[in-house]
């Protein structure tokens, strides 16, 4: 008896087959003596249309709405019939006695496999192949450590609420504001376009009713520094400007803190989406493109994760991975980089772990000739190769100073920051010398020797 993997893709289903043994190619799957595998292209079933449901309901009435279906209906999705059925023979072989699902290790993948299954109505065991990487060993281990089924189940809820929370509300919502207010153009609404839309258009709201308010800034030029008083009063400004030159400064008080600034968090997707979003103007979308070809060619990490962490199970996994980062330096360290101020434990939380683990680049990754890398790819690798540096380096420590001097009624202030330990912002200021991001780093501003009144 053989067991059948279904992946995502066909270039994942090749990489699982690679990883595992030596198959046949055949027309839509690959098969050796102990597997058959398989692929989908992304989703093979769907939600069904509310004319799927009742013919009558083709025809958008105010009176037919809310639809809200007493017990679900899915439907093949039309262009993807022939993999659709592809797939079906093979689940039903008899030869084949287990199915493993192989497709992306998130909420999404297990909805494609069990629409599928239950579409169907199979009833053969399942196993769950769940992985963070094709690497050809992560996905040997993945295979010999295989989950049961049933394991992902709340994940699989939650990806049909997803759905169908996307159905009632798209469906519904939609024929309602267009046959209310369309005039004849169909108005789309969705559970996530609309309020990004509203979100957007209260700050736009924001923008336009913003009145800007002068200020004006008073510098006092003392011996070797400056201190300065914000006013709002330009008049009051001028005054101090022409009145109080020459007069004696007192000291009245002197603030010192020193500051310890922890090292970053390793990438989650929308962590990482946000920083590519400031520094490249990539879209949301145009991110996980990126990291999500990176993940199927074996050079990061699964990408859909809101975790910022690692389990204390890959502690082993991020050392080797920042050791290799260090000795093979597919990025460039900072020359003062030293090994006693790694701290791998600054990244490790099982509590922070559900799925899957931070964003990572893998060993294959680090080891990978990027000049080989589009200009877009080779920027990702690069943020999340500096994050993985900085986030298990030393913190960044300074002395903070506030100065407040006294002119008559009047204090002004002087802030300086005196830099005791740069530690991972080494890191940082290297990685936006690579990319050719441009920030000026505040200089440091020596006091002299101060004593309060």
């Amino acid at each position: 008896m053989k067991q059948l993997i279904i992946a995502e893709k066909p270039s994942v289903a090749i990489d699982i087959a690679k990883a595992i043994g030596q198959f046949e190619t055949k027309d839509g799957y690959l098969e050796n003596s102990d597997y058959v595998v398989t692929w989908c292209y992304g989703h093979l079933i769907t939600n069904a249309m509310m004319a799927d449901y009742d013919e009558s309901l083709k025809a958008w009435d105010l009176d037919t709405l809310p639809f809200i279906p007493q017990k679900w209906k899915t439907k093949i999705i039309e262009n993807s019939k022939s993999q659709f059925y592809n797939v079906k023979k093979l689940i039903e072989r008899s030869d084949v006695s287990t199915l493993i699902c192989g497709t992306d290790g998130g909420r999404e993948g297990e909805l494609i496999f069990w629409l599928i299954y239950e579409y169907i109505h199979c009833q053969k065991p399942v196993k769950r192949l769940w992985i963070s990487s094709f690497e050809d060993s992560v996905v040997r281990e993945g295979m010999a450590n295989l989950l049961d089924g049933s394991e992902k189940k709340l994940l699989l809820e939650s990806a049909k609420c997803r759905s169908q929370a996307d159905f009632l509300v798209g469906i519904n919502s939609t024929r309602l504001f267009t046959i209310k207010y369309g005039n004849g153009n169909v108005l789309n609404v969705g559970r996530v376009q609309s309020p990004t839309i509203n979100m957007i258009s209260k700050r736009d709201k924001e923008i336009i009713s913003f009145i800007p308010k002068d200020y004006y800034i008073v510098k006092l030029i003392l011996d070797s520094f400056e201190a300065s008083l914000r006013l709002d009063d330009k008049s009051i400004a001028e005054q101090i400007k022409n009145s109080y030159t020459s007069l004696n400064a007192v000291v009245r008080q002197i603030e010192t803190k020193d500051n310890v600034k922890k090292a970053p968090q390793l990438y989650d997707l929308t962590a990482l989406q946000k920083v590519s979003n400031r520094l490249f103007g990539y879209s949301a979308q145009q991110t996980l493109d990126i990291v999500q070809k990176l993940y199927e060619n074996k050079l990061m990490t699964y990408p859909r994760t809101d975790s910022k962490f690692v389990s204390s199970s890959q502690k082993e996994l991020i050392t080797s991975l920042i050791s290799s980062l260090k000795e093979i330096q597919p990025v460039p360290l900072s020359h003062d980089y030293k090994e006693n101020k790694i701290n791998i434990d600054s990244v490790i939380d099982d509590s922070q772990v559900t799925d899957h683990h931070a964003i990572l680049v893998t060993e294959t990754g680090i080891k990978h000739d990027w000049a080989t890398l589009s200009e877009s790819e080779r920027k990702i690798m690069t943020l999340v190769a500096y994050q993985m540096l900085s986030a298990t380096y030393s913190p960044y420590m300074y002395q903070s100073t506030k100065v407040t001097i006294g002119v008559d009624c009047y204090e002004f202030e002087a802030k300086t920051q005196n830099l005791i330990d740069l530690g991972y912002r080494a890191l940082e200021i290297k990685c936006r010398e690579i990319l050719k991001i441009n920030k000026k780093e505040k200089g440091e501003i020596l006091l002299p020797l101060l004593t309060e009144n």
